[in-house]
């Protein structure tokens, strides 16, 4: 087996972080329920996809070459960009409601608080 490369070792083990940050958003998915499904979904598949297209540009040397790698590079990028401002909006009601309901633990300490003076 020949030796890697300084570059064809980095891009490896970038595609390992790829395929690692796919695994905690799945593992993640199960424990955070409120995180839209078909959205992290996606965002496995697409940090697969951006894996792969690591591995592939250990074989072609560069990231824009050929054409088609820059386009799935930058499909991938696309929609880990969509996927962000999806799981942002969806965590925004949550935090304002924690919010208005009392039930975030700033809140609660001054609720707590509120009471002990009545």
């Amino acid at each position: 087996m020949p030796a890697l490369s300084p570059f064809q070792l980095a891009n490896t083990l970038e595609a390992g972080l790829w395929f690692l940050l796919a695994a905690v958003f799945l593992f993640a998915s199960r424990t955070r329920p409120a995180w839209p499904r078909p959205t992290i979904r996606l965002t496995v598949l697409t940090l697969i996809a951006f894996g792969f297209s690591d591995l592939v540009e250990t074989q072609t040397g560069a990231w824009y070459r050929p054409w088609w790698l820059l386009v799935w590079k930058a499909a991938c990028v696309a929609v880990l960009l969509f996927a962000c401002v999806t799981l942002y909006r969806a965590a925004k009601p949550r935090r304002a409601m924690t919010a208005r309901t009392g039930t975030d633990k700033n809140v609660r300490k001054t609720n707590k608080r509120r009471a002990n003076h009545f």
